[in-house]
């Protein structure tokens, strides 16, 4: 049997808990990555070799499920294969080599100005090929923005898509990443999503946690929730050290109100003008150059 490097995954892997299944599907789960509100997200080996990464949902599988995106994209990482482990949707994606966003930051810092609107830009054609099929990510956080040598990649694993609604509110996101109004019922939309895409765009331009460290450690789970969402409402994230071409869209995604919010597709045209300023070639092509 071929072996299989993994370094990429180690490096971002924690330990298993006692609660975390040791295979799913045929992969051997060798470690978390990262915890979401909708799933766990793990680092696999398909039948022993090849290391994967296998999302696996915390909810029961739902009667109807949003269809998968089918879009190609650039900047998305979507899942390669699909199942079921005791009523419990999984998925895998292809490894992703490299320090995720919140590692990255944590050991280095703030992005440099033009690798912050890369990373915005990139994100925000992942979210617009998305958005384009009526689908939203739902789990756009640091955890699931991964810095290659291909440039920034946007984990998808699908989960809350595949999943039945969440419990309790909130759980579809991780606090302090989420738009207000996930607080309240949970809910995957495109407006909540670019709400997310501004939050990674103020942590990679200034290394700052928009909404400041979850207070879940004083407060318990239930007093965090709450509080985050407060801050999330008042619309008074510090942007010192944004891009000053990308200040007014990230502050109008960052709108305690939905319909105030632009759209993927405008964060992106942002982006791009910021770049290279032109709009005459593809949007593909530019983000692959």
């Amino acid at each position: 049997m071929t072996s299989h490097p993994s370094q990429s995954l180690c490096a971002r892997t924690e330990p298993l808990t006692s609660d975390d299944p040791q295979e799913v599907g045929g992969h051997r789960i060798e470690g978390r990555v990262a915890d979401g509100g909708a799933g766990v997200l793990y680092a696999a080996r398909r039948n022993g070799g090849e290391p994967v990464l296998l999302g696996l949902a915390r909810g029961e599988e739902a009667e109807e499920a949003l269809p998968e995106p089918e879009g190609a994209g650039v900047c998305a990482v979507g899942p390669t294969e699909a199942g079921e482990h005791e009523g419990r949707p999984w998925s895998v994606l292809p490894d992703q080599p490299g320090p995720d966003l919140r590692r990255h930051v944590a050991a280095h810092g703030a992005l440099p100005e033009w690798g912050a609107v890369v990373l915005a830009a990139a994100v925000a054609e992942a979210l617009a090929v998305l958005h384009g099929e009526e689908t939203a990510h739902g789990e756009v956080g640091p955890d699931a923005v991964v810095l290659t040598g291909a440039g920034p990649r946007l984990l998808d694993a699908g989960l809350g898509r595949r999943a039945a609604a969440p419990a309790a509110p909130g759980l579809r996101g991780v606090p302090g990443w989420v738009a207000p109004e996930v607080y309240e019922d949970g809910r995957s939309t495109a407006a909540a999503d670019v709400f997310g895409w501004a939050c990674l765009v103020v942590l990679a331009a200034t290394g700052r946690e928009p909404f400041g460290e979850s207070p879940a450690s004083r407060l318990g789970r239930r007093a965090a929730l709450v509080e985050m969402e407060r801050r999330a409402r008042q619309d008074a994230v510090d942007l010192e050290g944004v891009p000053a071409s990308l200040r007014d869209v990230v502050a109008r995604a960052l709108s305690p109100e939905p319909g105030e919010r632009p759209t993927a597709r405008e964060a992106l045209a942002a982006a791009l003008r910021h770049l290279d300023g032109r709009d005459e070639e593809p949007t593909a092509a530019r983000l692959r150059a």
